[in-house]
């Protein structure tokens, strides 16, 4: 056991290490930290932190290099496109008050409003709404 606990440390010194040697630069998994808070039962749910500060701390981090429309592994979408897949309301205005683009598509296409389309609960609504006072459009309204 102590062993473990050696290893770990050893662990946390080496990332701590590599972070002073090279220069930090903050990701979407970064930014996914200020948006999403774990449960009782550890699951992710949306941060009960007020708007105001996920958005400064969002631009914390943009201003020391984070891209908030890099896409994922996980069909090429942005963090914009999982807070509306999720119906985060709140995530999704505090990453278009810091600038995230509202049409970006992911890999087949499709919008953040989109993903927010899918189901219509009031949570997808409020998404949709706040989508829309950004300039968000839909797949099939760039067809026209």
């Amino acid at each position: 056991m102590i062993f473990r606990y050696i290893y770990l440390f050893s662990l946390i010194c080496t990332v701590s290490t590599l972070h002073t040697m090279h220069e930090f630069k903050p990701d979407m998994y970064d930014i996914g930290c200020i948006l999403a808070q774990p449960n009782k039962h550890g699951c992710l749910k949306e941060s009960t932190k007020p708007i105001e500060v996920m958005i400064q701390e969002i631009q914390k981090l943009v201003d020391q290099g984070a891209n908030l429309n890099q896409t994922s592994d996980y069909k090429k979408g942005t963090l914009l496109h999982r807070m509306a897949a999720m119906g985060w309301a709140k995530s999704a205005h505090a990453l278009l008050k810091a600038g995230a683009d509202p049409n970006i598509r992911d890999d087949e296409g499709y919008t953040p409003l989109d993903q927010a389309s899918f189901c219509s609960n009031r949570n997808f609504i409020a998404t949709q709404e706040i989508l829309k006072e950004f300039g968000a459009k839909r797949f099939d309204q760039y067809k026209k």
